[in-house]
This record gives structure tokens, C-alpha cells and sequence, in this order.
């Protein structure tokens, strides 16, 4: 029964966005996701390896998006504006950076359509095998390669930057601990990670769920950002940034 509700919503979310808008008002919020987390947690099994996960949750294209399986935050339509400001950061570091690292990289669905610098080169890396392998024969260039790559237990290729837009959203607080320790024990001078300036970050996911998360503060602690890049997908959560940091070490 609540299988068939929750896909139905999906449905009508797609479909139907103003019956879904009253859906919202109807049902509170605390029990919309009381209901989705359980629906989520008994779909999606949390003993499995995370490559099980993130590989079950591709295969179903659980973040129900027509366009992209990586979820609507990689919709072309979602990241036309943010796409531009990453161009500019690139351009303006190109001196200093002679590799980018994308981890998770997803379906390169907006990816594709960043102007990288001549001379920089592009690492893709996704823990999801079948994407690794489709991004590689869809989007062939001598200045980039996709690798398959888990974040969280590594090793992290050499790079002097590391994008890792929409990562840590959908990781438990501990594996996002985990991916900050791998990025200051690193050689990459720069993370890039998405961050919501206005969370205090006080609710907890399994793998693969969603919530919003603020790298500055507690548990992640790394500080203020020295720049921050709107990301707010079409006027949407304002307060939704890429967040800059240079590493401590470097």
C-alpha cells in the first residue's frame, strides 16, 4: 500500500505539479517524510554495499527525473546559470589548476556543457559502473577521462581541484566526515562542494536520501568558504551556494 502511494505521488509530481502543490498543504511535512523514509529504507536495502546502493538507485532512476538519472539537479534547465559561474571560477584558477576532479560525476548530463580551459583535463569519477563506461563512449576527448571512483574509501586520483557538487547531500553525516578527511590529507588544493548557508545540520540520512547540509559548521567543520558560487537552481533555494575551500595543508 504505501509503495503504491509513494509511487503515485512520484507520478503526480512529474505529471501534475499543481495537484502535487495541493497534496503538500494536505499532508504535513514530518509525515510526508516519516512515510518516504520508511518507503525508502525497505526499497533501497542500507546493508548493502554503497556502490549496491548508488547502483539500485541509478538503475531505478529513483530521483525520478526525465531527463538525467543523476536526479533533477543535474537537469540542463537547473543548471544553465550555475554552469556559466563555474566557467568563470575555472577560467580565473586555470593557472593553478591542470586537473579537475569530478567525483561524483554522475550521467555528465550538464558537465557536458561547462567550457573547461584548454589546458586543463577533466577527471570524471562515479562509483556507478555502468555510468563510467556510458560517459566514456558518449563524450570521447583526449583531455578526459572517466574513472570508476567510491569517494569515501578512495584513493583519490591527483587533481588540483575537486567539484563534488550534490555529493554529501545524500551521504550520512559520517561518510561526508570521511570524504572532508580524504580531501585535507590530499595534494588538491581546491574542494568545491554544495553547501546551504542556512542549515544547522540536524537531521541524519541513510545512504542516498536527501537533505540539505552546511560544510562550514559542525560535523563538517570546514570553516567559512573564500568564495561562494550561486547555485540556486532557477531562482530555488536561495541559500543553495558551491562552496570554495582551499586546503589547510597546501
Amino acid at each position: 500500500m504505501l509503495q503504491t502511494l509513494i509511487r503515485a505521488a512520484h507520478q503526480t509530481k512529474r505529471h501534475m505539479p499543481f495537484a502535487f502543490a495541493m497534496m503538500k498543504v494536505v499532508v504535513p511535512r514530518p509525515v510526508r517524510k516519516r512515510l518516504y523514509r520508511r518507503y525508502f529504507e525497505r526499497e533501497i536495502n542500507q546493508n548493502a554495499s554503497v556502490q549496491t546502493i548508488f547502483e539500485n538507485i541509478y538503475n531505478r532512476n529513483w530521483w525520478q527525473s526525465g531527463e538525467s538519472r543523476s536526479g533533477t539537479g543535474s537537469e540542463l534547465a537547473q543548471t544553465e546559470e550555475f554552469g556559466r559561474a563555474l566557467e568563470v571560477w575555472l577560467v580565473r584558477h586555470a593557472p593553478e589548476v591542470s586537473t579537475i576532479l569530478d567525483a561524483p560525476c554522475g550521467d555528465f548530463n550538464w558537465m557536458r556543457r561547462v567550457s573547461v580551459p584548454g589546458n586543463m583535463h577533466y577527471i570524471g569519477g562515479d562509483i556507478v559502473r555502468e555510468l563510467v563506461a556510458l560517459n566514456s563512449r558518449r563524450s570521447p576527448s583526449p583531455r578526459r577521462t572517466f574513472i570508476e571512483l567510491d569517494i569515501i574509501h578512495g584513493p583519490l586520483p591527483k587533481a588540483d581541484a575537486w567539484l563534488c557538487r550534490d555529493a554529501l547531500i545524500h551521504f550520512p553525516y559520517s561518510a561526508g566526515i570521511t570524504v572532508l578527511s580524504k580531501f585535507r590529507a590530499s595534494s588538491i588544493k581546491y574542494f568545491l562542494g554544495t553547501t546551504y548557508t542556512n542549515v544547522e545540520n540536524r537531521e541524519d540520512i541513510p545512504f542516498g536520501m536527501w537533505r540539505p547540509v552546511n560544510l562550514a559548521i559542525h560535523p563538517y567543520n570546514l570553516g567559512e568558504p573564500i568564495e561562494l558560487i550561486a547555485d540556486s537552481r532557477a531562482g530555488r533555494e536561495q541559500y543553495r551556494y558551491l562552496g570554495v575551500w582551499r586546503n589547510p595543508i597546501i
